[in-house]
């Protein structure tokens, strides 16, 4: 609850937050209102114990027993209604080919006895905004996974090194061969697990083979074409990984 009072020219505030972040947003909002307020009374408390839920087959009711002050202004007003401290899994993830840079990711398991609500959703790391997601929790596995940034500590250079044709079957077929190169380089002060993919061509075409040569060690998905590699990095660590494949086809039929 929100007391205002005016006593010699200084305002006097006292305020309830369901947060860290809340109380510090409500104090920078009290501070340029009112340059002379004074902070008699903030704390925040768990929303754990201040609000119940009650959920049955079609929706989900949260009861917030936590006060707030709501200005009439017609303004939205944002209200934490529960704050859990939960497990995850972090992990970084790179995929060349469209971003030099890695993204750092979270896996949550146990999310169902969360109450999650479908709609948007913002992530904070480290009590900063870094962008949002959509949730619906009638469509997420059983690990709720999310994208929590870029870091730009994880940057990777990806090149072709080599293309080479040869001729097969009197001439009447031709075999390209592509080499790629990948450098990869943890600059971060830490040990990361890093998730790296990339994708080789894949063909309905029964005229065309396509084979993967040499993977460097990664998991191959021959029906979509996927190449994974699962890497330790130390803090300052780089790593060069190469891939081959190749592509027979007639020739004078060229392949894109």
């Amino acid at each position: 609850m929100t007391q205002q009072g005016l006593i010699q020219n200084e305002v006097y505030y006292s305020q309830n937050a369901a947060s860290p972040v809340e109380l510090e947003a409500a104090r920078e909002e009290l501070a340029a209102n009112n340059p002379s307020y004074k902070e008699v009374n903030a704390q925040y408390q768990s929303m754990q114990t201040m609000a119940a839920i009650n959920q049955n087959f079609s929706n989900v009711e949260f009861d917030v027993k936590l006060p707030y002050s709501i200005k009439a202004d017609g303004s939205q007003k944002l209200m934490v209604v529960m704050n859990e401290k939960i497990d995850a899994e972090f992990y970084h993830f790179m995929l060349p080919r469209m971003n030099k840079y890695g993204f750092l990711q979270a896996k949550i398991g146990d999310w169902e006895n969360l109450s999650l609500l479908p709609g948007k959703a913002n992530i904070y790391f480290n009590q900063t905004f870094v962008g949002s997601t959509s949730l619906d929790p009638a469509a997420m596995s059983d690990t709720m996974e999310l994208t929590i940034g870029r870091d730009q500590a994880i940057v990777s250079k990806r090149k072709k090194v080599s293309e080479e044709e040869k001729k097969v079957n009197l001439g009447k077929r031709l075999i390209v061969t592509r080499t790629f190169e990948i450098e990869v380089r943890n600059n971060s002060r830490a040990d990361i697990d890093l998730t790296l993919e990339d994708l080789i061509p894949v063909t309905e075409n029964e005229d065309i083979e396509i084979k993967i040569v040499d993977g460097d060690g990664a998991g191959f998905d021959d029906v979509t074409g996927k190449l994974i590699w699962k890497l330790n990095m130390k803090a300052g660590q780089k790593r060069i990984l190469q891939f081959t494949y190749s592509i027979e086809h007639e020739r004078g039929k060229p392949v894109s």
